[in-house]
């Protein structure tokens, strides 16, 4: 006996120009727009802040920026504080149906 295949949703792509502008909006931090990040990964791009240090910016539909605060990025700060290379999270704001997250990289 097999089980019918699964259908996975799409993933939802981030619109990385109107993004910024919504949490520029939101929070009052101008990110601009570098480059889409490699390998395909939809929900996220580089942006750069106004001083020019580079993020990721990071979308998940459907989710709500209080769950990111007391999930990923608690147990990421965990990490970090015990000496795990995890990236810090800078911004973190809640855009329509969206949490977004803009994480520091390196250099």
């Amino acid at each position: 006996m097999t089980s019918p295949p699964q259908r996975w949703a799409r993933a939802e792509r981030l619109d990385a120009t109107r993004t910024p502008d919504a949490l520029r909006a939101r929070t009052g931090v101008r990110l601009t727009f570098d480059r889409p990040c490699p390998g395909g990964q939809v929900g996220t791009a580089y942006v750069r802040w106004p001083d020019q240090r580079r993020s990721v910016l990071k979308w998940r539909p459907h989710s709500r920026a209080a769950d990111l605060e007391t999930g990923p990025l608690t147990v990421s700060r965990v990490l970090r504080q015990a000496g795990c290379p995890a990236p810090a999270t800078e911004l973190v704001a809640q855009v329509d149906s969206a949490s977004t997250a803009g994480k520091r990289t390196r250099g």
